[in-house]
């Protein structure tokens, strides 16, 4: 099986992102390759797969080791090959190995009503070494992307106001411009309520120098206002202002914070400082 190391850089320069991933492997091969993060040892890695390009310019990937699993004729079989056939198709790539040979899957693609025609072959050679693919993705920032993080954030503040007895807080007019820019994409008057950033959010991250691959949420007391952090695989990372702090008790231990790692689906307590540290309690409002 072809193992892929890989180096990691986000570069954000005003609106636009741009990322970068560099791997050992064959050059100019795997154009359409699209390798997996193993949830066990964290490396990147090839499972056989097919990429179906769309006349959108868009894809989708169909990982084989996962499909066989299904039964044919099967509810979720059935499900698959209603989408693939419905998908408005361009090109078709299919990336086998020795486990799941190129002929076995264009005959699972053929059972699914799927017809592959070869345009061009080419092989991954087991003693080649020192060669790179490089993978980019370049993209700018628009407000439905800003959108997600902010719903993320405020679902997360809900959450605990909830689990605090303060449901009613998140319906305050304090939160009007946050829920307004997260339901229709209205822009507060103060401006934009959500910036990127490439700074770490956890301490260990500091003082490591490197990214935590897992999603972290956190909101703390900042300046008279409700600060919150997003942070997504480590690779992308949100400040959204929530709102002014609308209530009268002392904010000094207002906030809280979760990590959540899906590789190993676990749920770690932050605490939610300018820097959030490991915790103990679960959602709360006053958790600091």
């Amino acid at each position: 099986m072809l193992k892929i190391r890989c180096k990691k850089t986000v570069r954000l320069r005003g609106e636009r992102i741009k990322f970068n991933l560099s791997s050992d492997g064959n050059l100019g091969v795997f154009n359409n390759l699209f390798p997996q993060i193993n949830p066990r040892t964290r490396q990147i890695e090839f499972r056989p797969h097919v990429v179906i390009r769309t006349n959108q310019g868009g894809y989708h990937v169909l990982f084989i080791d996962t499909f066989s699993q299904l039964t044919p004729g099967g509810s979720k079989y059935q499900a698959t090959q209603r989408w693939l056939l419905g998908l408005d198709r361009t090109k078709i790539h299919i990336f086998a190995d020795n486990d799941y040979p190129l002929e076995v899957i264009i005959r699972m693609l053929a059972d699914l009503g799927v017809t592959y025609r070869e345009e061009a072959r080419e092989s991954y050679e087991e003693d080649n070494r020192g060669e790179n693919i490089t993978m980019s993705f370049e993209g700018e920032m628009d407000d439905i992307i800003r959108r997600v993080p902010c719903k993320i954030a405020f679902n997360y503040f809900a959450l605990c106001a909830n689990a605090s007895g303060f449901d009613e807080i998140i319906y305050r007019k304090e939160f009007d411009a946050i829920r307004n820019f997260i339901k229709d994409g209205t822009r507060p008057n103060e401006g934009l309520p959500i910036r990127l950033t490439s700074d770490p959010t956890l301490y260990n991250e500091l003082r490591s120098e490197q990214r935590i691959q897992a999603h972290q949420v956190s909101f703390l007391h900042q300046n008279g206002r409700i600060k919150a952090k997003v942070t997504l695989l480590g690779y992308f990372n949100y400040e959204i202002d929530l709102g002014k702090y609308p209530l009268l008790i002392d904010p000094r231990t207002f906030g809280c914070g979760s990590l959540f790692d899906p590789f190993n689906q676990i749920v770690l307590d932050l605490q939610s400082s300018p820097v959030p540290i490991l915790g103990r309690q679960r959602f709360a409002l006053f958790n600091r």
